[in-house]
């Protein structure tokens, strides 16, 4: 009787020119598995939602951030600091935006008045 030889597995995991994890061969990003495991999905549940997905690259990069939380933690935390400056970015765009959508506004309720005194 023979003994299954055990391999080390490599995590399917690689990094994008812009340095986010990328799951296997996928675009999907490590966050989006990781916070649908946090939220209760299993993995079947998650490759049913991102169907560029294989099983086992779920099973295998659940796997090992479980078993390298802190490392985990912190690409997670760097990754909402970064959408934090990101959005913050975003937000001088946005006061721009709102004007807009004011005048736009009261445009249109000058050119809902203008149609009530037509009619009347």
């Amino acid at each position: 009787m023979s003994t299954p030889l055990l391999e080390s597995m490599i995590v399917p995991l690689r990094r994008d020119d812009a340095g986010a994890l990328r799951v296997g061969q996928t675009r999907v990003l490590l966050e989006i598995v990781m916070r649908a495991w946090h939220a209760g999905a299993t993995p079947e549940q998650i490759v049913q939602a991102y169907d560029t997905l294989q099983l086992s690259d779920v099973y295998a990069v659940v796997a090992w951030c479980l078993n390298n939380d802190a490392v985990v933690n912190e690409y997670m935390a760097a990754r909402e600091q970064l959408a934090a400056e990101i959005q913050n970015e975003l937000g001088i765009v946005r006061p721009i935006r709102r004007d807009l959508l004011k005048t736009l506004t009261e445009r249109a309720k000058d050119a809902e008045r203008n149609l009530a005194a037509i009619d009347q």
